[in-house]
């Protein structure tokens, strides 16, 4: 799972393209996990922006959104700091500065590895194949079933739904 927004210039693709390239080692195991991208800029980055935009790295990322509200309890659950940025107010063109971490997280929603995403792609890739195949991420079928639903919903009382930005279930793979 990683935060960030579909304007990032350099942290934001240098990321998705450790996870890419962490899902192409892994192979079969690939499918022991769902890479998940959660915007943290929903003003901008609608469902049809994310879609493309995660497409563009790997067809395999779930790009999620929701209402400003429920990216930042969703964000605060992970520990994860975001802040928008005015750069111009009469062009009201913005920057969002956010916590940059490629989190394991297990099936019980505890972050089990944080791997800084200003770590070169290849970095990331190793660290998420070594922690999947080491035993860090739960095996197939380890995990309590899902309901198929284009929404996943952070656990806790109150917690506020992100929607998936295109239409796919989690299957039986993770929840946020």
């Amino acid at each position: 799972m990683t935060f960030g927004f579909t304007a990032c210039p350099n942290v934001c693709p240098l990321t998705l393209m450790g996870v890419h390239q962490a899902l192409e080692q892994l192979g079969p195991d690939a499918a022991r996990i769902v890479p998940v991208f959660v915007s943290v800029d929903p003003e901008r980055d609608t469902p049809g922006a994310l879609s493309a935009y995660v497409n563009a790295f790997d067809a395999r990322i779930v790009a999620l959104t929701g209402t400003p509200h429920a990216v930042e309890r969703v964000a605060q659950q992970y520990r994860i700091f975001f802040d928008k940025r005015t750069f111009d107010a009469k062009s009201r063109s913005y920057v969002v500065e956010h916590s940059a971490f490629v989190l394991l997280v297990d099936p019980q929603q505890r972050i089990r590895v944080a791997i800084p995403s200003t770590a070169p792609p290849a970095e990331i890739a190793a660290r998420v194949v070594r922690a999947v195949r080491g035993g860090s991420v739960s095996a197939p079928g380890s995990m309590p079933p899902i309901p198929q639903a284009e929404t996943a919903r952070p656990r806790g009382n109150n917690a506020p739904a992100l929607t998936a930005a295109r239409g796919v279930g989690l299957g039986n793979r993770v929840q946020l």
